[in-house]
């Protein structure tokens, strides 16, 4: 079930102001890989997930300057989540099981900016960033690695071969901070062609990949270039759109997430390396 309300006032000709409250739902469903696997080691139900219900009341204000060739809005907000859904991997005599289930609730806080500006007739600009605080107000997880292996553990006391409150953890996937800045700049040549250019750098700080905020689930902050050149050739109604992209073009290392695998291990998916290619699209 989702619901939106939104509310709006303008104060200036160049300056609106809104409020948003809105609800959303994540539908529930059954572990179905292995099932035997979670019920034999957590009770039958670990086979059951719960939906992830959402309400989020955002603020903000859109405004306009310069005869609208510059924009700037911002907005605060609030989402709750109870019944977070995310894969965990626990560990019962020397079987580990990867399972989708309900790890808790948690409050999502922060604040977005966006600014578009139009530099010149050809040249665009934009920029946005946002910071979030996003933590877990309760639940449990599997106990991080390195709280029963690690220096001063004890790996034969058998703590962390069960779950620990993740109250206060941040959430998984969920960087403090994520800045985009980009330009595109086009220009007609030779009549109706026109040549563009859109050149985009987006960064993140770093966040952790598993709910339980292991020190081995760790993504450093990265940032990565793309960078796409082209012709757009009209032909009537219709269009032809030739290009040379760079995808990650300064070939940054990242890893777009990681994966509990048991014993001490997590498998990273590794991003994509630095690509350079050409489209050719036909608009119809």
């Amino acid at each position: 079930m989702a619901g939106l309300l939104t509310a709006s006032y303008r104060f200036k000709d160049d300056v609106l102001g809104f409020v948003t409250y809105s609800t959303g739902e994540k539908s529930g469903g059954f572990n179905v890989n292995s099932v035997t696997t979670p019920a034999a080691l957590l009770g039958n139900s670990a086979l059951n997930i719960e939906p992830e219900k959402a309400r989020n009341l955002e603020i903000g204000l859109k405004t306009s300057w310069l005869d609208n060739r510059v924009n700037i809005n911002a907005n605060v907000f609030l989402t709750k989540i109870s019944d977070y859904q995310a894969v965990t991997t626990t560990e019962n005599n020397g079987n580990y099981v990867a399972l989708l289930s309900n790890v808790g609730d948690l409050t999502s806080k922060g604040v977005e900016l966006d600014i578009k500006a139009q530099a010149t007739s050809h040249l665009l600009l934009n920029f946005n960033a946002a910071y979030t605080d996003a933590t877990f107000d309760n639940g449990s997880a599997p106990t991080p690695f390195e709280e029963f292996n690690g220096p001063g553990g004890n790996a034969n006391s058998g703590y962390g071969k069960g779950f620990r409150s993740i109250s206060g953890n941040r959430v998984n996937g969920a960087p403090r901070w994520t800045a985009n800045a980009g330009l595109q700049h086009r220009w007609s040549i030779n009549g109706n062609v026109e040549h563009y250019t859109a050149a985009n750098y987006g960064w993140r700080s770093e966040t952790y990949a598993d709910v339980n905020n292991s020190v081995y689930s760790k993504i450093p902050s990265y940032g990565v270039f793309n960078l796409t050149t082209g012709f757009r050739i009209p032909q009537g109604k219709n269009q032809w759109d030739l290009s040379i992209w760079a995808k990650n073009l300064f070939d940054k290392h990242y890893f777009l997430g990681l994966v509990n695998s048991g014993n001490g291990m997590y498998a990273g998916s590794a991003a994509q390396p630095r690509t350079i290619g050409a489209s050719l699209r036909y608009d119809f």
